[in-house]
């Protein structure tokens, strides 16, 4: 005859041998202090959370702003740099690469937050531009790419942003110039641009700025405030131009517009913030729909689009309240 053991007393017998097996979910480490900073997490310490670092202005964190807890209980850490142990480091404007026909001072290798380059031309070129700029505490610099021009190009002078290196020195009509940033700097705006018929180059001006750097909304008003005035005219070219234009958007009673909104729907954003966005995107929907005829004519149609980035899957109860005429999630 043979013994049977209890099941229970097996189990306990189990965990004897293997205590692992009484261990609970997998839960990160809790020593990820930031030195002058703090933290946040966004499910505690379990698998799937995302740390997200803070620190004063002027400083950022380093070796990364945020952190993913993985599956077996380990912080993910930075594949750039063996550093684990999070610091508030001071910001640094970037130094400009060269400055052609033209000096600037003082020179290093980058510049403190409150730091000035001034820039002054060689004789028979006129400054455009900055004459003095300051490092400001997101990492950019603040005023206009200082040019140092003499007219004779079909296209002015474009110019070359600090920390940017341009390819190409003819500004006659076909030209073409390209841009790349120098060390580890991030390019914004057109790699490449072509002087074209008008004398005006075509694309934006390139800019190299630091990976940690961010824009402040005075600098992002500004943009938006031209990108609608360039709306305008193209919805409605027949229409006058009054003044204070810049953030209105009149269209045709036939015509379309569609607006798009931008929504993070990772982890890293709660519940409780994107029920925010939820019910200011609800208003947003009433309140164009609400648009009434006047004089017997037929409003403008107006279609609002979300565009979701979606991390993690999203419970259905956060969206179905909003009814966007179109939605694309992506992935």
């Amino acid at each position: 005859m043979v013994d049977t053991m209890d099941p229970l007393m097996a189990f306990l017998s189990l965990l004897a041998l293997y205590p692992g097996l009484a261990a609970a979910t997998p839960s990160c480490p809790q020593n990820v202090n930031i030195s002058g900073g703090s933290f946040t997490l966004s499910n505690g310490w379990a698998p799937g959370s995302v740390l997200t670092y803070s620190c004063p202005l002027g400083r950022y964190a380093y070796p990364a702003a945020t952190r993913l807890c993985k599956s077996n209980g380990q912080w993910q850490t930075p594949r750039s740099t063996r550093q684990t142990k999070a610091v508030c480091k001071p910001v640094r404007c970037p130094a400009p690469v060269t400055f052609e026909n033209g000096m600037y001072t003082p020179r290093l290798g980058s510049y403190p937050v409150g730091g000035n380059l001034s820039f002054e031309c060689e004789d028979g070129f006129t400054l455009r531009g900055s004459p003095v700029r300051q490092c400001r505490p997101n990492g950019m610099w603040d005023g206009e790419t200082a040019v140092c021009d003499n007219g004779a190009g079909y296209c002015p002078n474009p110019g070359i942003s600090v920390g940017v290196v341009r390819t190409g020195s003819r500004f006659d009509l076909g030209d073409k110039v390209r841009y790349r940033c120098s060390s580890n700097l991030v390019l914004t705006g057109s790699s490449e641009r072509e002087c074209q018929d008008d004398g005006v180059w075509s694309g934006t001006e390139p800019i190299c700025r630091q990976p940690y750097s961010y824009d402040f909304p005075e600098d992002v008003a500004p943009a938006l405030g031209t990108s609608l005035s360039h709306l305008l005219g193209a919805t409605n070219p027949t229409q006058k131009k009054k003044e204070n234009v810049g953030r209105k958007i009149q269209i045709q009673r036939s015509g379309h517009l569609n607006l798009y909104l931008l929504l993070d729907a990772s982890q890293s954003v709660s519940e409780k913030d994107f029920g925010i966005f939820k019910n200011s995107a609800i208003l947003m929907v009433d309140r164009v729909r609400e648009e009434p005829t006047r004089g017997g004519l037929a409003a403008p149609t107006v279609s609002l689009c979300f565009l979701l980035f979606l991390r993690i899957s999203l419970k259905a109860h956060l969206v179905q309240e909003v009814t966007p005429d179109c939605m694309h999630a992506m992935q």
